[in-house]
């Protein structure tokens, strides 16, 4: 599915400052009666909002929509870098029918601390896929490893970086947490231009492998489209060394 929202994405990510620490332990069930500031800060575009309810992180844009509603909300204190080994979980759900005119979904984002014009993001469509890009000075790569043969309404999606090898591992679940997860390798992304394999993106972000980090980021964005509480959410976030 052709995302038509993404081009601003970049734009977004720059305008967003974020605290520079390394890698400090974080699992965010949402239960809390309202967002953690401390935690999270959001840019908003249009009429996109997330709010805690419920004990997950619900995605809603009020009727009328707009053309492009938008919120990027960033993880702050706690930046996984390069030269550590570290894992990212969340649930999502999505029980929305997306199609060209109007769609909606949940996702994330990782970028370049050290330079915004390089950056990747996954969302997640439910029972239409997934769709990611990956970026690179602005230049987008044809490629597309991020696949599932089977789309559902609400499942799991875990990176795994590895310190050693350099690369990001996508892995997917068609079950959530508390039905216990069961990962499916789907694709891996290479910030250092090394990855090889026919489900592998090759990006050089020319990140210093001593001292890079990746800001994350939690997404919803809607084209046209109103999305009611209930119908899309995040939860189970979850950042900390495997």
């Amino acid at each position: 599915m052709k995302n038509k929202s993404i081009p601003f994405l970049l734009t977004l990510a720059a305008l967003l400052t974020g605290n520079g620490f390394a890698l400090t332990p974080i699992t965010e069930n949402f239960d809390a009666p309202k967002l953690n500031q401390d935690l999270w800060s959001s840019y908003i575009l249009g009429k996109a909002r997330f709010s805690q309810s419920n004990g997950k992180l619900n995605f809603l844009v009020p009727k009328p929509p707009t053309k492009n509603d938008y919120i990027n909300m960033e993880l702050l204190g706690s930046q996984p870098g390069m030269y550590e080994d570290w894992e990212m979980t969340l649930d999502l759900k999505n029980s929305l029918k997306s199609g060209d005119n109007a769609q909606a979904s949940p996702g994330f984002m990782f970028a370049n601390e050290q330079d915004y014009r390089d950056y990747l993001y996954v969302n997640f469509f439910g029972k239409s896929g997934i769709d990611a890009g990956f970026y690179n000075d602005l230049a987008k790569s044809n490629a597309k490893p991020l696949t599932l043969k089977e789309g559902v309404s609400k499942g799991a999606i875990k990176v795994a970086y590895s310190k050693k090898t350099k690369l990001m591992t996508f892995s997917a679940s068609l079950t959530t947490k508390e039905e216990g997860y069961k990962w499916v390798a789907i694709g891996t992304f290479a910030a250092n231009g090394n990855g090889s394999g026919k489900k592998n993106v090759n990006a050089d972000w020319k990140m210093d492998p001593a001292t890079g980090r990746f800001r994350v980021q939690l997404t919803g964005f809607a084209i046209s489209q109103a999305v009611s509480r209930g119908s899309i959410s995040i939860d189970n976030f979850s950042l900390q060394a495997p």
